[in-house]
């Protein structure tokens, strides 16, 4: 069933990964870390340069990379994060004080 169709039904979503990381704090293996300490290197500048409000196209000839990829980072900061879209991935940033604020 997808997520869409799950939350549409009434129900709820947890990510795959968000699940693993639950399931370790339940089994008592520690709270896990800051969700962005998830991140490969690249997904973490990925992550700062859209929290910039930088555009797709930017990043990727920023970080020499094809628009594809950033994509596909932002889809693994989003799924590894349990964010929801470009903005919660700045508001974090600005939270988390990884970013100004402005």
């Amino acid at each position: 069933m997808s997520a869409i169709a799950r939350v549409r039904g009434g129900g709820r979503y947890i990510s795959n990964i968000l699940a693993e990381r639950l399931a370790g704090v339940l089994s008592g293996q520690g709270a896990p870390g800051l969700p962005h300490d998830t991140l490969s290197p690249q997904e973490y500048r990925v992550m700062l340069l859209i929290a910039e409000g930088k555009a797709a196209s930017d990043i990727a000839e920023s970080m020499n990379l094809s628009a594809k990829t950033v994509g596909t980072y932002r889809a693994r900061i989003l799924e590894k994060t349990g964010l929801g879209n470009t903005a919660e991935i700045a508001r974090y940033c600005m939270k988390q004080g990884l970013v100004g604020s402005g």
